[in-house]
């Protein structure tokens, strides 16, 4: 599909007209940059935490109160608050989860080679 030089001249500002409009909303209404910078508080201190967890179970437990925290910050303000995001905190967190999900996948894997047991070990007992 080929697209007219004049086509794009005309969508290039309507983009930027866009983009300064979200950014309005967040002068006109706080809970967005308050829904993002908890979030990525979060987010951050529990990677940190489970990076220096030392077991399964404290990565899981850690997991889940992760869930339940972002739960609670999500709750905390108002419906569709997360709609009114700009797309660069929308990257931001999604970088932060992936990389969230990563550690603790990564954690989770190195712990659970270290508490195998031997199938000859187990047999022999």
């Amino acid at each position: 599909m080929k697209v007219s030089k004049a086509y794009l001249l005309f969508l290039i500002p309507m983009f930027g007209i866009i983009s300064c409009n979200n950014e309005k909303t967040h002068q006109e209404d706080p809970n967005p940059r308050i829904l993002f910078s908890k979030s990525a508080e979060i987010i951050i201190e529990y990677t940190s935490k489970i990076r220096m967890a030392n077991d399964t179970a404290t990565v899981d437990s850690l997991a889940m109160a992760y869930d339940k925290k972002l739960t609670e910050v999500n709750f905390s303000v108002p419906f569709l608050t997360d709609v009114k995001l700009t797309e660069q905190e929308n990257d931001s967190l999604k970088k932060l989860i992936n990389n969230f999900v990563k550690i603790k996948a990564t954690k989770m894997k190195e712990l659970s080679r270290h508490n195998v047991t031997s199938p000859d070990t187990i047999a022999n007992e």
